[in-house]
């Protein structure tokens, strides 16, 4: 009898959840409303998102292209850029004798954010994929 119950408990056991969790825990998509371009500043990001994931810094040019009208894109034109990232993948499993089933939904969302010379965000971009 002992045996049989040590099955179907761990018959149970074994259909569990998991959830992984990888990038900025912090970072969610509607966080990005809290983003005001030309008004919002480094430490108003770290304070909303934390530190970034990866920074880049550029030297902006001094050349007469710079002051011309010529429109270049913003990752060109910003002084420095954060990137933010979150990747969540929730899993479910059951699994009996002779029978399993799984089932996943991943999704990643990913947050660029440029800021000038003087550390002001200038823009933003957003990617999100859900699948």
């Amino acid at each position: 009898m002992k045996a049989i119950v040590a099955v179907i408990i761990m018959t149970i056991i074994s259909g569990c959840g998991v959830s992984r969790h990888l990038g900025n825990e912090n970072l969610k998509p509607e966080m990005v409303s809290e983003i005001q371009k030309g008004k919002s500043t480094k430490q108003e990001m770290l304070s909303i998102f934390g530190p970034p994931q990866s920074t880049t810094k550029q030297n902006l040019p001094t050349s007469p292209i710079a002051d011309s009208n010529v429109k270049l894109p913003v990752q060109f034109t910003a002084a420095e850029t954060w990137n933010y990232w979150s990747h969540n993948t929730e899993g479910t499993a059951v699994v009996l004798p002779f029978y399993a089933q799984t089932s996943t939904k991943s999704s990643n969302f990913i947050l660029t954010i440029y800021f000038d010379n003087q550390g002001t965000v200038i823009d933003y971009q957003t990617m999100q994929n859900i699948y």
